[in-house]
């Protein structure tokens, strides 16, 4: 049968990044091994206060070949899926390296994820295992596990920690588990090696598809955008169930750099860890940049960054002019789950490129900048961002999202707004995806609307993003109660809790409405409502502060 006209176009593109170097045609697994032969003294340190720990690339070498044998012997086979709702510990770092070196596909799930989240992304792709803790903060993970509903697949369930579910193992006992050693397992560099959860503008996450071509290219092509070497040390702050995680625990196998990963962000403990392994450089919303400058500041302490590159939510040019008066040059970037990175600033660029742009399209990916009819826009014309790059993912898990989020030639159209201007540097201006970013992560408005439409004294209501000093952007719910009836956050805080859903996508912002704005054809307003809440006199509203969400 004939391929739509964007997989024969995406094959097409495929053939001709490999030709021009960009996708090396290595697995993930075999590019590991060969790190660790050449780097085995790399560290990778995890900055937890509950499990901390220090591992070499050897270290995690002979750990995840020993556990990709018992996965083995437990009867999971090359293709099958693991999914790890873990946070930035040593087990993750093994678990990914015994799964690449077992052929597995690795879906990591960001630890806020509930019951509900869990269940349906470990029934969408099958899993077979499943990693967890059994507890950490307040999260019990083994009760999410028993309320998440029946996973047919799942035949593996592992919790780090002391407890197990019925059936189920914990982490110790399985890694001491006596299998047979053998080689990596036969993939080929095509074929899935990572599987990611996106919130998207639908209800249920979708699952972006990583081959180890695409992976390892966005590696290569950042490599040669941003100097990584050993003399760097990296700073992660960010969650491991980002794709942040799996590049972080994998770059110094190949670069010979420190990682230095933190299990949940704490501005004390990122200024600790930076002044104790002299972190050079580090990546994140500007929420993670402030605060930990304040701590810096108030320690008195100067830290020794070279570089902070700044994503995953609105930047604003005065956070990027705090950075270098700290010594630490700030720039922005842009890219998404589907595309990691699609343009980057650099810390010798001037400062209005770093402050006012998303930086130049990085080598080996392009971008348009079209219309609503496709037609190309000249330079400092906003439209459709499209790109195209060796690094993007090969698709999503569920074919009927490709058709529309491909064009019939195979570019990527990103859901965002922005223009190019005549130096080629890049501006974000918009979004056509209904997300919030806060603090780094993608909610789904829809899902959050979906949540509050279930709610009994609820009629309407549409969920925007507002803007937020700390976090970026946080969930504002507009709300038409029923008749006779009274709505309040501390309500729906309540309501998100019964139904499982992460705390971090419960509205922290409330306004109260007799009637949602529409168009001629009944869909809602939403861009009038964002004006609103940017209106100093445009709404009043009830707001939530320092939850912790």
């Amino acid at each position: 049968m004939r391929h739509a006209p964007y997989k024969e176009a995406r094959q097409a593109l495929a053939a001709r990044w490999r030709s021009e170097g960009w996708q090396a045609e290595q697995t993930v697994a075999a590019a590991l091994d060969a790190g660790a032969e050449r780097h085995p003294t790399a560290r990778l340190v995890f900055g937890s206060r509950t499990r901390p720990a220090t591992l070499t690339t050897r270290d995690v070498q002979e750990q995840g070949r020993r556990l990709a044998a018992v996965l083995a012997r437990r009867g999971l086979r090359p293709g099958d899926t693991l999914v790890m709702q873990l946070p930035n510990w040593a087990e993750w770092a093994v678990g990914w390296y015994a799964s690449m070196y077992a052929g597995l596909v690795v879906a990591p799930v960001v630890h806020i994820y509930g019951a509900a989240e869990l269940g349906y992304i470990v029934r969408d792709c099958g899993a077979r295992a499943l990693i967890t803790p059994d507890t950490w903060r307040s999260y019990d993970y083994l009760e999410r596990i028993a309320a998440m509903g029946p996973c047919p697949a799942l035949d593996l369930v592992v919790a780090v920690g002391e407890r197990a579910v019925p059936g189920g193992v914990v982490w110790d006992d399985l890694v001491h588990e006596e299998a047979a050693p053998s080689g990596p397992a036969p993939r080929r560099p095509d074929d899935p090696c990572l599987l990611l959860y996106t919130s998207g503008t639908t209800a249920d996450p979708k699952g972006v598809v990583h081959t180890s071509n695409s992976f390892l290219a966005e590696i290569q092509t950042m490599a040669n955008e941003l100097t990584r070497d050993a003399s760097t040390v990296f700073l992660n702050g960010g969650p491991a169930g980002h794709i942040t995680g799996a590049l972080t625990n994998t770059r110094p196998f190949l670069d010979g750099s420190t990682a230095v990963s933190m299990d949940a962000w704490n501005p004390e403990d990122a200024v600790d860890l930076s002044l104790r392994y002299g972190v050079t450089a580090s990546v994140g919303a500007p929420v993670f940049l402030n605060t930990m400058l304040d701590v810096a500041e108030a320690k008195g302490v100067t830290l020794g960054l070279r570089e902070f590159m700044l994503g995953a939510a609105s930047v604003p040019p005065s956070a990027v002019a705090r950075a270098d008066q700290a010594g630490m040059p700030g720039y922005r970037c842009y890219g998404s789950t589907e595309h990691p990175t699609i343009s980057t600033g650099h810390p010798g660029d001037p400062f209005e490129v770093r402050a006012f742009t998303d930086g130049s399209v990085i080598a080996g990916t392009e971008v348009r900048i079209v219309d609503e009819n496709g037609r190309v826009l000249p330079a400092g014309r906003d439209g459709d961002i499209l790109s195209i790059g060796p690094d993007q993912f090969s698709g999503y898990l569920t074919d009927e999202l490709n058709a529309d989020a491909f064009t019939p030639d195979g570019w990527f159209r990103t859901g965002d707004i922005g223009h190019l201007d005549q130096l080629g540097n890049l501006t974000i201006t918009d979004r056509r995806k209904d997300v919030i970013i806060r603090g780094g992560e993608n909610l789904s408005s829809k899902e959050i609307e979906d949540a509050l439409a279930r709610h009994p004294f609820i009629a309407e209501a549409a969920v925007v993003a507002a803007p937020d000093d700390r976090l970026g952007e946080t969930a504002c719910a507009f709300i038409v109660p029923r008749p006779g009836e009274t709505v309040d956050l501390r309500s729906i805080g309540s309501w998100f809790a019964e139904l499982g859903v992460a705390r971090q996508k419960t509205p922290e912002r409330l306004v109260i409405v007799d009637d949602l704005p529409r168009t001629p054809s009944g869909k809602i307003r939403k861009v009038e409502l964002r004006a609103r809440l940017s209106s100093p006199d445009g709404c009043s509203s009830e707001s939530v502060s320092g939850t912790g969400r």
